[in-house]
């Protein structure tokens, strides 16, 4: 049985590969590849930054993409 945590990483792979094909690759290489998937609450997708200001930036400028890509 596949464990939970192998699902999101997973998923994670295929909203990658989705946004790596969105997002310019300058971009997405110093935005996008430090984050990671840390789990599912409340049925929303944790996503581990390495600090505040990356969350940020990523609120104000990745956040659609990021949406759309889950939604794949």
């Amino acid at each position: 049985m596949i464990k939970r945590k192998d699902l999101l990483e997973k998923d994670w792979q295929q909203v990658c590969v989705y946004l790596s094909e969105v997002v310019p690759s300058n971009l997405y290489a110093l935005w996008i590849k430090p984050l990671r998937p840390l789990g599912i609450e409340n049925n929303q997708v944790i996503i581990g930054c390495p600090n505040s200001f990356v969350k940020q930036w990523i609120k104000e400028h990745f956040i659609h993409y990021l949406q759309e890509a889950w939604r794949r």
